[in-house]
């Protein structure tokens, strides 16, 4: 179209001997080219949109695919925190059941230093470092403490058990019976909860020490929690029956 139209001028001119400008030439070539390159654009133009789109898209697809995968992370770490929570909370209420066999025990040291004490007076040295432990205050106590006083308290029962074989009359008494009837049903109460809380403890451990769920454990300040430990002389705690009934 260009080179007609030009071809057309320039016959003109040259029939009419008109001299035409330079600029008017120039001019009449954008003319020429104008409705071509309107008409080049106008038909790329929905290529031009459509891979625009297509950017968009595949803009939103990655950014939908990264949001799946922090809300997933998300919910993960929300789980594994309320789990160790929950096992966390699981092991002090274990230890609460603990507290109490152990503070219902350590109320009958009163009854046990006082039915004991009417048969046997010389043995001062174990009347003093029973009453020591009960004179203190309980509710002071800290959970090692509490331990130590249920380790102690056992090995004091037991010597009080091993005084009351030289004291036929001790063994005799009704108060002495109520007594050993209650410490040996503390003794299996205090026993099945402390099977409890070192179950609890070792699943919570567990938890604590082993991945994913350690990373939020040390995050957050989830730290190990130690079992219940009883000693030796305390796992061979005498029962009472068969003491009496030798």
């Amino acid at each position: 179209m260009m080179i007609i139209g030009n071809s057309f001028l320039f016959g003109f001119c040259q029939i009419y001997s008109v001299n035409i400008p330079l600029y008017i030439l120039l001019y009449s070539q954008i003319l020429f080219y104008f409705p071509v390159l309107f008409f080049i654009f106008d038909a790329i133009k929905p290529l031009r949109i459509h891979k625009y789109r297509k950017r968009q898209e595949d803009a939103r697809h990655i950014v939908m695919t990264i949001l799946i995968i922090i809300a997933v992370v998300v919910v993960i770490f929300i789980a594994i925190y309320n789990s160790l929570v929950r096992k966390r909370n699981e092991t002090e209420n274990a230890f609460a059941a603990i507290d109490v066999m152990l503070k219902k025990r350590y109320d009958l040291i009163p009854n046990l230093v006082t039915t004991v004490k009417e048969y046997a007076e010389h043995e001062k040295s174990t009347f003093a470092q029973i009453t020591e432990m009960r004179n203190k205050s309980y509710a002071s106590f800290s959970n090692q403490d509490k331990e130590n006083l249920d380790s102690a308290f056992s090995q004091a029962c037991t010597h009080f058990f091993a005084i009351a074989e030289n004291y036929p009359q001790l063994k005799a008494s009704e108060n002495f019976e109520q007594l050993q009837r209650a410490l040996n049903e503390t003794e299996e109460q205090l026993s099945a909860a402390r099977r409890t809380f070192n179950a609890c403890v070792t699943d919570y451990n567990n938890a604590v020490q082993t991945f994913p769920s350690n990373l939020l454990a040390g995050m957050f300040g989830f730290t190990r929690k130690s079992v219940f430990s009883i000693s030796e002389q305390e796992r061979t705690v005498p029962n009472v029956n068969n003491l009496l009934n030798q």
